[in-house]
C-alpha cells in the first residue's frame, strides 16, 4: 500500500472504529423487520451489504475495504392491531484503499470503488414492509393443531413402557415450546403461511431506500512534457448516490436495485515513453508514465443489480452505464466461500466493460463483523 494510502487510511479508521457493527439479526420470535439476507450478500464496498473486511484482487490491481455499521434501528407498529409499516434503518461507513495500484483502472466497476485512490463513505439504508395486524383467535387455533401434530409425532419417540404421566409430562414440554414458525416447518408444513398470517408482523419482502456520500484522496504523478520533470497533485474527488431495491414477497431469495450516481472525478492521463533531446556524449534517461496533469470528469452513472441466493451459493448480476462516456460495465460476482452465517463475503469475480472490450477477473475474500 501506498504512503499516500496509509496517511489517508489510518486517522479514518480510528474513528469509524468507535461505530458499532452489526447484521441486525432478529431479536424475538415475533419477527421485527430486517434486511434481506439477499440484500446483505454483496461485497462491503456495496451501498447494499453487510458489514465487513475485504481484500479484493484482479488481473490488475488489487484493494482492501472496510465497512462499519450503527446497530440497526427495527420498528414495528405501536398497536399490533392495526396494519401499517414496519421499517428498519442503519447508517454505515467504509474505507478502502489500494495495496496494488492498476496501470490504468476505469472508474465503471462501482465495486472497485475509487481505483487507485483511498475513498471514505458514509451510506444510510432504510428498509420497509407492510406490517399484517395479528388474528388472535385464528393464531390460537392454528396453535392448537400444531401442539396436537407434535403430540402425536413426539410420542412415538418414547419408549414403549411410558405410562400416562410421561405423556402428561410431554404435553408440558411442547406447550413451554410455544408456537414457533420453526415448528410449524417441521410438524405441520401445511399451516405454516396460514399461521404466519393470522400470527402478524412483518410481511415478506419489501422495499429499500439507500443514500451514499464518499470522498476520496487521490495522488497523482505525472512528468512536464517538455522538460520531464516528475510531478505530482493531490485532488479530493466526491461522489453522492442514491439507491432503490425490491425484494419480491414470493422471491425472498432475490434483490433487486437500481442506483443512480453522480461522481466527480479525476482521470489520469494515457501512460506513454518519453526520452530527452540526445546532446552529444550524454546519457539519455528515458521515462515512462503520464505526460499531462488529471483532468476534472463529471459522471453520471446509472446501475442495475440482481442478486440471487442459492442454498450456499449467491450470484449477482450488475449492468452499469456512464451515461457522459456511453460507457456499459458488466459485472458477475458469484460467491461460493460463505454459507448463510457468513453472509457470502467470499467469491470470484468477472467484470467486461464496452470502450476497450476489456475482461477483468479477479478474486474477493473477507469476513463480516457480527458483535451483536
Amino acid at each position: 500500500m501506498s504512503t499516500v494510502s496509509l496517511r489517508y487510511l489510518a486517522p479514518a479508521l480510528t474513528v469509524i472504529a468507535l461505530m458499532q457493527p452489526c447484521h441486525g439479526q432478529n431479536a424475538s420470535e415475533l419477527e421485527k423487520p430486517d434486511l434481506p439476507t439477499a440484500g446483505k450478500a454483496g461485497m462491503v464496498q456495496s451501498a447494499v451489504s453487510s458489514p465487513g473486511v475485504q481484500i479484493t484482487a484482479t488481473n490488475d490491481a488489487s484493494n482492501v475495504a472496510l465497512k462499519f455499521s450503527t446497530k440497526p434501528i427495527a420498528k414495528n407498529p405501536i398497536d399490533s392491531n392495526q396494519p401499517g409499516m414496519s421499517t428498519w434503518y442503519s447508517w454505515s461507513a467504509t474505507a478502502e484503499a489500494p495495496l496494488k495500484k492498476g496501470e490504468k483502472r476505469h472508474d465503471l466497476l462501482h465495486q472497485d470503488g475509487w481505483g487507485n485512490s483511498t475513498a471514505l463513505g458514509v451510506n444510510y439504508t432504510y428498509f420497509f414492509t407492510p406490517y399484517t395486524p395479528r388474528r388472535q383467535s385464528d393464531f390460537d387455533a392454528y396453535c392448537s393443531t400444531l401442539r396436537e401434530k407434535m403430540f402425536i409425532e413426539d410420542k412415538k419417540k418414547l419408549p414403549d413402557s411410558s405410562n400416562t404421566a410421561d405423556f402428561a409430562k410431554l404435553r408440558e414440554e411442547i406447550n413451554a415450546r410455544g408456537c414457533r414458525m420453526l415448528d410449524f416447518m417441521n410438524y405441520a408444513p401445511s399451516l405454516e403461511e396460514k399461521a404466519r398470517a393470522a400470527r402478524g408482523g412483518p410481511a415478506r419482502g419489501g422495499w429499500l431506500f439507500g443514500a451514499t456520500a464518499k470522498l476520496a484522496f487521490q495522488n497523482s504523478e505525472f512528468y512536464t512534457p517538455d522538460t520531464l520533470t516528475k510531478q505530482d497533485e493531490d485532488h479530493r474527488p466526491w461522489s453522492l448516490a442514491l439507491t432503490g431495491g425490491w425484494n419480491p414477497t414470493l422471491q425472498p431469495n432475490l434483490f433487486l436495485l437500481v442506483h443512480a450516481e453522480h461522481r466527480r472525478s479525476y482521470e489520469e492521463a494515457d501512460e506513454a515513453t518519453r526520452c530527452p533531446v540526445e546532446n552529444a556524449g550524454t546519457i539519455v534517461t528515458c521515462v515512462t508514465g503520464a505526460f499531462a496533469p488529471p483532468a476534472l470528469t463529471k459522471n453520471n452513472i446509472v446501475s442495475l443489480e440482481a442478486r440471487y441466493l442459492l442454498s450456499k451459493v449467491a450470484i449477482a448480476a450488475i449492468v452499469s452505464r456512464n451515461l457522459r462516456k456511453d460507457v456499459t460495465t458488466v459485472e458477475v460476482p458469484v460467491y461460493f466461500l460463505g454459507n448463510p452465517d457468513t453472509l457470502f463475503n467470499g467469491g470470484v469475480r468477472i467484470g467486461w466493460e464496452s470502450k476497450e472490450k476489456k475482461v477483468t477477473a479477479g478474486v474477493f475474500v473477507g469476513a463480516p463483523f457480527d458483535f451483536y
